[in-house]
């Protein structure tokens, strides 16, 4: 053998004439200029490119010597195997580098390379702990190695912990001896050992089902992630394994399985015997379920039928109710039963070009899917729902039939800012008792606390109707702001004072002296704890959604109290508000 980098040097017994050199190659090599040697009796010959490796290479040549004599010979030779000089390398390994919630039931460590390896070089290692691993075993080609982990010996016990972090290091070699960089990693084990068994949820053709068609799918829906090949070995068709593809979604919880032939029309009765195992371990309880199908072949595409929203809807809510902000789900059925992998892999919900977080789903019965966002979607934006189409699968019924790609839009409900103006005519205060010369309620006046030694004072501020706000409007935020202009006394500082200002609306009706006491049926806000004058501005998002789902909001005034009773103070302890600083924000959902 000769190496694909090697030059070709031609030996002579005596001179040769330069420029007398003529060679043919087969398979075709170029080679530099030729170099002469030796008295001109060597020539060295310099690929222009290294040779293929494992290949028979022909050389014919011509020469001539210094008196004119001709030399013509053929030379074979054959180059060697290129050597393995590349470290292998690690692609993928389970459990994932700092993977979390690791389970301890039948775990094992899965590497996989990109050469074969080399198995008695493998070693894998738990790294401050007392596993000790065993020999791997090792399949596709040399290239995935299996390590069980080790178990105790008393009840065959894992060695693994709950909630606890292991590290790992594997060092290896390949066929040829090349050294795989040593890999190091850590991984966490699950808080509370799994022990539930899986449950199979939903499972299609319904039992009992006739006229099933021969060419349908099998859906499996498992209450849990599962073992993928523990559930595939599982499944018999008339007690008989049977050839097909299967496919897996959400997280290994869902499965359908297409069988390669066609069902003999007949009952079959669909089963998952013993094995089928979540990936905690945790065993299926065996299943089995009867049909009948028929010799039609279903070549009817599915439709979609109706969505929810209507395509183009306008305003569509994007929560379940104004105070529970639940998401919205986004629904559409179609003619038929779908397959759900293909179903929930083809679906997609965007806003402006970016994919809405959040669950896919197919009813029990397959006629119905769904998409619930993770959070509500945005106010005032096209959603754009589409099954199927560019860049996506497509969706298909139970017998493979093709969906046609399908899409609609609709416009969330918009948010809008409203600011109520105070109505001066409707703004005052009331004494908890009459007092010489001043009449019980005062327009225009706003003070809060006391009005004499043994007479208090509350401020009330009415509000113009909201027209801009329509009757079941959703709010979604409220403020209250006004400004305080003064105060006298200590009444946040003395000792006893009256503690906070305090804002709640009250139904008033006409203003008098009795709205002093009215009972507020809504928590009050506190407003000011200090004396510093200048705008207080606090949230009343709850108070403002009870008055206005009212018929009658005009009926409300906003009172302005202090916590606490009289502070018997020397000295007349109250603050003073400024009325026409005063309004109300509400941000509201608005079609």
């Amino acid at each position: 053998m000769v190496l694909a980098a090697s030059n070709v040097t031609l030996d002579f017994d005596e001179p040769i004439a330069r420029g007398s050199l003529q060679i043919a190659s087969n398979p075709n090599i170029g080679f530099d200029l030729p170099v002469f040697a030796n008295s001109d009796q060597r020539i060295l010959l310099h690929p222009l490119s290294v040779l293929s490796p494992l290949t028979s290479y022909t050389l014919t040549l011509s020469v001539t010597d210094l008196a004119g004599n001709v030399f013509s010979t053929t030379i074979g030779f054959t180059t060697a195997a290129v050597p393995d000089t590349q470290a292998p390398s690690l692609l993928t390994r389970t459990p994932g580098v700092n993977a979390t919630n690791v389970p301890l039931n039948n775990l094992s460590v899965v590497a996989t390379f990109s050469e074969p390896m080399n198995a008695a070089s493998l070693v894998l290692t738990a790294i401050g702990s007392n596993i000790a691993f065993s020999d791997p075993v090792m399949s596709a080609g040399e290239t995935i190695a299996t390590w069980a982990m080790p178990t105790q010996g008393d009840g065959g016990l894992l060695l693994l912990s709950v909630f606890t972090s292991y590290t790992l290091s594997l060092s290896g070699a390949d066929l040829a001896g090349n050294a795989l960089p040593t890999a190091t990693w850590s991984f966490t084990t699950q808080t509370v050992p799994d022990n539930t068994p899986p449950t199979l949820v939903t499972f299609r053709p319904a039992a009992s089902s006739n006229n099933i068609p021969a060419n349908t799918t099998f859906s499996f829906i498992f209450s849990e992630a599962m073992n993928v090949p523990s559930v595939e070995s599982a499944m018999r068709l008339d007690g008989f394994t049977l050839p097909g593809a299967w496919s897996w979604a959400v997280g290994n919880r869902s499965a359908a399985f297409k069988p390669t032939a066609n069902l003999v029309p007949q009952s079959h009765a669909v089963s998952l015997v013993n094995g089928a195992a979540d990936t905690s371990g945790n065993l299926l309880a065996p299943f089995s379920s009867a049909f009948t199908s028929t010799a039609v072949i279903d070549t009817t595409a599915p439709v979609v039928a109706g969505t929810t929203p209507l395509a183009n809807a306008q305003g569509v809510l994007i929560a379940t109710s104004c105070s529970d902000r639940t998401p919205r789900a986004i629904t559409m059925t179609f003619s038929e039963v779908m397959d759900r992998v293909s179903f929930e892999d083809a679906l997609q919900v965007s806003v402006g070009g970016v994919t809405v977080a959040g669950v896919k789903s197919l009813s029990v019965n397959g006629f119905t899917g769904q998409f619930t966002p993770s959070a509500p979607l945005p106010n005032d934006v096209n959603v754009l729902v589409r099954v199927g189409g560019t860049g996506l699968p497509t969706a298909t019924d139970l017998a493979g039939n093709l969906l046609s790609p399908f899409s609609f839009t609709f416009h969330t409900i918009s948010l809008r800012t409203a600011i109520i103006s105070v109505d001066l005519t409707k703004s005052g205060r009331a004494l908890s008792a009459p007092s010489f010369g001043v009449n019980q309620v005062q327009v225009g006046v706003v003070a809060v606390g006391e009005f004499s030694a043994s007479i208090q004072q509350r401020g009330f501020l009415g509000f113009l109707p909201a027209s801009v706000l329509n009757t079941g409007s959703c709010l979604r935020t409220a403020t209250f702001t006004i400004q305080q202009t003064g105060v006298n006394g200590t009444p946040f500082s003395g000792i006893p004072n009256l503690g906070a200002v305090f804002v709640e609306p009250v139904d008033t009706g006409d203003f008098d002296f009795t709205d002093y006491a009215r009972t507020s049926y809504i928590l009050p806000v506190q407003v000011s704890s200090s004396s510093p004058p200048g705008d207080r501005t606090v949230s009343v998002l709850n108070a403002a959604r009870t008055i206005y789902s009212s018929i009658a909001p005009q009926n409300y005034r906003w009172r302005l109290q202090f916590s606490n009773v009289l502070s018997i103070n020397p000295t007349i302890d109250f603050v003073t508000f400024a009325p026409n600083t005063a309004s109300l924000s509400i941000t509201h959902e608005t079609p």
